[in-house]
């Protein structure tokens, strides 16, 4: 659901709710080739003395995005997709992945760095990892709104 001060509450439709995938941590941690149609091997590069492959990933109902593969560890370090904002058209942006460490066999970044030119940059430092934790079904019911 969206909460917000402008507008009122409403659900998440499909592609907002596969755009919070895509930019979220978590993208790092699963085999992503299961969200699109297609991923496509576009080329490789260096950026910061970083060797990378670029990925483009395609589904019909959205842009491409595009995804930066750090050679050396297979880390992700970069995505580059298209926000698509109804009436409004997209938003470009970027999400950097960055300060991985390794918790129970898994990679995990514990920095990410969103920025798009509507909101600028906004990074999220992840202070600790838990594993095997159960949720509490509660959590997740629709908000009350006054």
């Amino acid at each position: 659901w969206t909460v917000s001060d402008f507008s009122p509450t409403d659900t998440i439709n499909a592609n907002k709710r596969q755009e919070a995938k895509e930019s979220s941590v978590l993208l790092t941690l699963t085999d992503f080739r299961g969200n699109y149609d297609k991923v496509f091997l576009e080329g490789e590069g260096e950026h910061d003395g970083i060797a990378y492959w670029e990925l483009s990933a395609h589904r019909a109902d959205h842009p491409a995005m595009a995804i930066y593969v750090e050679k050396s560890t297979g880390d992700i370090r970069r995505v580059t997709m298209v926000m698509v904002i109804p009436g409004a058209g997209g938003l470009p942006g970027n999400v950097h992945f960055n300060d991985y460490r390794e918790v129970q066999g898994l990679r995990i970044p514990h920095e990410m760095v969103v920025d798009n030119e509507a909101s600028g940059s906004t990074t999220i430092k992840v202070k600790k990892v838990e594993t095997g934790v159960q949720p509490n079904p509660g959590q997740f019911k629709k908000p009350k709104i006054d």
